[in-house]
């Protein structure tokens, strides 16, 4: 089996604002070794899903295109590295959501 590299952009950013953006705009206190993966099989859409979470903030989900990848991964004891990229910021005043493009890798 291969090991995974992706870089993606973390989905469910709109339900998590809140947290994105008092991170987002502390910039100067933004840690992203505090970036982890958490699992949540328990998560009624998808027993696969994977949080994206920033210490105790949650910050959104592993895209359900990678979840069953990622997470038969980690349910198997890998260790997945996740590193920060990029804050997608909204380029038009009728998109109001900030993102975060991550890169997940197999180490």
């Amino acid at each position: 089996m291969s090991k995974i590299d992706y870089t993606l952009k973390v989905a469910g950013v709109s339900f998590y604002q809140d947290a994105i953006l008092k991170l987002y705009k502390s910039n100067k206190e933004f840690n992203p070794q505090k970036l982890k993966l958490v699992r949540e099989p328990t998560n009624p859409f998808d027993k696969n899903a994977i949080q994206v979470v920033y210490g105790d903030e949650k910050l959104g989900y592993i895209p359900k295109l990678y979840s069953k990848t990622f997470a038969d991964k980690m349910d198997n004891g890998r260790v997945l590295e996740l590193e920060f990229i990029a804050w997608n910021v909204p380029s038009s005043e009728y998109v109001r959501n900030v993102g975060i493009t991550i890169r997940v890798k197999e180490i």
